[in-house]
């Protein structure tokens, strides 16, 4: 993996998924129904064949209501342009967030290639066509 100088992603234990992404920005406020975009100070280019996840911290959603704005941010092989985060203030009180604190979490998948192909019609299965909830509660 290629990383540029700046705010290191790094796992908090050997055995996490994920990397925290870190807010590069002077502390502020994030106020209740608010959203923002935060810099992670982050650039790196992930190379063919992977992908790169942006996702929000269990932590601050379950604790504080702070999500990320667009739940999972795609990050493609080979962009290089900084990761920058979009911070939701979903709670009631407003959230102070400092610079280097932890904000998202970063994965890095692989990505398989995949064709398509056209056919008139699928085959059963017990989900069906149901859609959103179609496996129950």
């Amino acid at each position: 993996m290629v990383f540029e100088k700046g705010c290191y992603p790094e796992k908090a234990h050997p055995t996490d998924a994920g990397f925290d992404l870190k807010s590069n920005e002077e502390s502020f406020t994030l106020e209740p129904g608010t959203k923002r975009k935060v810099s992670s100070g982050v650039k790196l280019d992930i190379p063919s064949g992977y992908v790169g996840v942006a996702a929000p911290r269990s932590g601050l959603g379950t604790k504080f209501e702070v999500v990320l704005a667009n739940t999972l941010g795609i990050i493609d092989a080979h962009y290089t342009g900084e990761v920058s985060l979009t911070l939701t203030n979903k709670g009631k009180v407003p959230i102070d967030i400092a610079q280097f604190d932890r904000v998202a979490q970063l994965l890095i998948l692989p990505v398989p290639e995949v064709q398509f192909l056209s056919v008139q019609t699928l085959k059963d299965s017990p989900r069906g066509n149901k859609g959103h909830g179609s496996t129950g509660k």
